[in-house]
């Protein structure tokens, strides 16, 4: 395992817990493993927020539900990557946390 990716394992792990990733996206530049991990997590927030909001119309709760279960999931599965040192791109999350990124500035 190379460096980067085990002194950054903690940091890559808590990007996955809400507002955290993004907070760490906006501080971390140089430990690219981290930042990959900061992309997702900041990514799967944004969609968690949606889904938040989605869940409000009546119809529509149960799947935002259902979603936000999802969402839960696919985050977990982050912090297990991150734990582990592995970079592997979570499908539509990693290109969305990729544009965030780029809309931040980073």
């Amino acid at each position: 395992m190379a460096k980067e990716e085990s002194s950054g394992k903690l940091l890559a792990a808590l990007s996955y817990f809400s507002i955290v990733g993004l907070i760490i996206l906006l501080i971390e530049k140089k430990n690219k493993f981290v930042v990959f991990h900061a992309k997702q997590g900041t990514a799967l927030f944004a969609l968690e927020l949606l889904i938040g909001i989605i869940a409000a119309i009546p119809i529509i709760s149960i799947m935002a539900s259902i979603l936000g279960l999802a969402a839960f999931i696919v985050s977990v599965y982050g912090i297990i990557l991150a734990l582990t040192g592995k970079k592997t791109i979570i499908p539509l999350v990693s290109d969305l946390g990729d544009k965030i990124a780029k809309l931040l500035g980073q």
